[in-house]
């Protein structure tokens, strides 16, 4: 039978089984330093900032290259109009 949806519990119970490496490399992917374009924006809550490794590679395995800013230094504190356009 197929899963047709994850709790909150799934996914971290998903993001603890990740090993460091894994980690690291999601680290890396959410970057705004990697060149690479990404074809799938995660938007997200600071609340479910635990979720977000899971979530990530859980997409990721399906297919996806994920942009999630995170980390990335060029986003204002405030969304305005320069905040779309980034993420563009």
């Amino acid at each position: 039978m197929a899963v047709k949806f994850a709790t909150f519990t799934d996914l971290r119970k998903f993001t603890d089984n990740l090993t460091l490496n894994e980690r690291t490399i999601l680290k890396s992917a959410t970057s705004s330093r990697t060149a690479q374009r990404k074809d799938t924006f995660l938007s997200h809550s600071s609340k479910d900032a635990d979720c977000l490794p899971g979530v990530i590679k859980l997409l990721e395995n399906h297919g996806a290259s994920v942009y999630c800013d995170l980390n990335d230094e060029r986003m204002p504190e405030n969304p305005n109009p320069e905040t779309a356009a980034i993420i563009k």
